[in-house]
């Protein structure tokens, strides 16, 4: 009902406009032709100054009056009635200068306000009440709960960055599933596109590593560990795989200096303790005894 008082009113202003406007162009033209007739005038005369609220834009051409049309089924009741003649009487026309001059526009947002229904209020609430009430706690989803990605290097969140380590880090999910699978080859080709992706992460190269040392390629194994420890010195797994690398490559001093390493910064790890105790057998087993030295004197 509002929208349709509205469009009536805005056409009744409409066609009162217009039709000021029509009765301007024709005073105009009589005055013209009063003019055109009179040739005893020396004096240009001009046409009176049009009353405010008149303006011309263009050529006016005879107006063409819509009428607004009620919808069906619409009935108005004597309230309503008086409602909207209250309302004609205060609403101020567009081109009604001298009114809107003496508008007050802090009395009427004071009436709008106090229009508003009691329902209305309690919903909506001030800006003291929404200062004063806390915001709620966070809880730990399983978004906010740390996954394997906590030992790594978080990626920041602004801008293209995020991007690539995020793809980095599918790339090493997707490289981890092929390794559990088996499929070692396709594991070492996903690790190097996290690699290449985030170049700073030590996790990757170190993942690709054991895929080497799967593979039985013991000095591709060493230098991934090598530029692995070269990001994160003290990661006891990049340690512990140089060592086996190094164990079947031969170099069984450098392989023990690892292992012991790998053991002090995980003293209950099994796995490295029993590479430990094959690179000591290894040193044993190379290292001539004094039977030997004296067999061979």
């Amino acid at each position: 009902m509002a929208s349709q008082k509205q469009k009536k009113e805005t056409s009744e202003e409409y066609q009162q406009y217009v039709q000021n406007l029509y009765e301007w162009e024709k005073k105009i033209k009589e005055q013209e032709k009063n003019l055109s007739k009179d040739d005893s005038l020396t004096t240009s005369t001009y046409p009176s100054i049009r009353p405010a609220g008149e303006i011309l834009f263009g050529a006016a051409k005879k107006p063409t009056i819509v009428p607004v049309l009620p919808e069906k089924n619409s009935k108005v009741t004597k309230s309503e009635t008086k409602d909207t003649s209250k309302e004609k009487s205060k609403r101020i026309k567009a081109f009604d200068y001298k009114s809107w001059d003496k508008f007050d526009v802090d009395k009427a947002l004071e009436e709008s306000d106090e229009e508003i229904p009691i329902k209305a209020k309690s919903v909506v609430k001030s800006d003291k009440d929404q200062q004063q009430t806390k915001p709620a706690p966070i809880t730990s989803t399983p978004f906010n709960k740390p996954t394997s990605m906590s030992k790594q290097r978080q990626p920041d969140r602004k801008g293209k960055k995020t991007v690539r380590l995020e793809q980095a880090f599918q790339e090493k999910e997707t490289g981890n599933a092929f390794f559990k699978n088996g499929n070692y080859t396709m594991a070492i080709v996903h690790y190097g596109k996290a690699m290449e992706l985030d170049p700073k992460e030590a996790v990757y190269v170190i993942n690709r590593a054991m895929a080497y040392l799967k593979l039985k390629k013991w000095e591709n194994a060493e230098s991934d560990c090598t530029s692995g420890l070269r990001l994160h010195p003290d990661n006891p797994k990049a340690l512990w795989r140089r060592g086996i690398a190094r164990r079947e490559l031969g170099k069984l001093e450098e392989a023990k200096n690892d292992l012991q390493v790998a053991l002090r910064l995980e003293p209950n790890d099994r796995a490295v303790k029993e590479e430990l105790d094959k690179v000591l057998k290894a040193i044993e087993l190379a290292t001539p005894t004094k039977k030997d030295t004296a067999q061979t004197i």
